[in-house]
């Protein structure tokens, strides 16, 4: 079942802004019950991407066994293929940096699955590699 692979932006911009845990819990009760309904995944780089001692890190670690994807062989080979587009068409600090992150495994995850990517970023094209962007020249 193709779903929605979700960036690290998408639950530290909630957190952090209008989507607190005190202002709409109703918000995080929602996305734990998509969560598990297998509707919503992110790929475990995701999960390493949120910093520990705060409400979005202990909210993630109880969910974590269901929310957080390993890759499998075909998802790896994907996330090859973007790392080499990326390295081929960015500088190296944006190459890194992109590499380094969750972003190329959103994507890879993704494509495999047929699903959708939810990202805060916007498709604007600059000099680094951005989610949108890079999942537009992959189709997805």
């Amino acid at each position: 079942m193709p779903c929605y692979w979700l960036d690290t932006s998408v639950f530290i911009q909630a957190y952090q802004g209008a989507y607190s845990f005190d202002i709409v819990p109703a918000f995080w009760d929602f996305l734990q019950q998509q969560i598990e309904n297998g509707v919503l995944r992110s790929p475990e780089p995701v999960l390493k991407e949120i910093k520990d001692g705060d409400q979005l890190a202990a909210w993630v670690d109880k969910i974590k066994s269901i929310l957080s994807v390993q890759p499998d062989q075909s998802v790896q080979s994907t996330y090859q293929s973007i790392a080499d587009h990326v390295r081929g068409n960015y500088q190296p600090y944006h190459t890194n940096r992109f590499l380094t992150g969750a972003d190329g495994w959103v994507i890879a995850q993704a494509q495999v699955d047929s699903g959708t990517i939810v990202c805060q970023e916007n498709r604007r094209k600059e000099k680094r590699a951005k989610i949108p962007v890079i999942s537009d020249e992959f189709g997805v």
